[in-house]
């Protein structure tokens, strides 16, 4: 009599629970870094794909100026328009009117306020890289909404706005002078740190605040 001896299915190999987890997690953080408004999508996103791909996800790290993929600063908007010889109302520029400062663009409404961000760039260039100055404040690089601001002392302060937090609200609730202590310290650590020279004056927002 012939017997015959059946192998039991194999198992797939099963994932790490630690790789999963940190996957996850990895992908939570790479949502929220950079919270715009609708990045509450982005963070869901990111959890599908670690899912999908738990052993592959990788935390990449924002860049030190808050630009697009293009290299583009504060959403597009005119740095001089938030000035009030700019209008004080902050406005989108043209793709076709720009200029570059410290590696960042920068659009423009027109030739005047073009000239006039180039006559000074460091007076209209927004404090801590672009990033949210109530995130700054604890060191956070965080979006922010271009018509959420303030001029404080002749400087430019951008904020987080989102249906959960009002970063602008919140700074006008503290002492403004104690919280630009905070977030200048912050974000001259930040510099020094990334760009690997120990050199923070070299960043325009440092230049600025030497000389509030």
């Amino acid at each position: 009599m012939t017997v015959t001896r059946t192998q039991p299915p194999r198992a797939a190999p099963a994932t790490s629970l630690a790789a999963l987890l940190g996957a996850t997690f990895g992908a939570v953080a790479l949502g929220f870094t950079r919270l715009a408004p609708g990045g509450l999508g982005l963070a869901l996103v990111g959890l599908g794909l670690a899912g999908c791909r738990a052993t592959e996800a990788v935390l990449v790290a924002p860049p030190l100026y808050n630009v697009d993929t293009n290299g583009v600063g504060m959403h597009g908007y005119d740095p001089v328009s938030y000035f009030p010889e700019g209008g004080g109302v902050p406005r989108v520029g043209s793709t076709d009117i720009v200029a570059r400062h410290q590696g960042v663009t920068y659009h423009f409404v027109g030739e005047a306020t073009r000239r006039r961000f180039l006559g000074n760039p460091e007076r209209y260039v927004p404090l801590y890289g672009g990033w949210s100055a109530w995130a700054m404040v604890d060191g956070q690089r965080m979006d922010v909404d271009p018509t959420s601001f303030l001029v404080q002392d002749g400087h430019l302060l951008l904020f987080y706005l989102g249906t959960f937090s009002d970063g602008r609200a919140k700074w006008l609730q503290r002492e403004p002078r104690e919280l630009r202590r905070q977030a200048d310290q912050a974000w001259f650590a930040l510099v020094a740190r990334e760009s690997g020279d120990g050199k923070p004056h070299q960043d325009p927002s440092a230049a600025m605040l030497r000389r509030s």
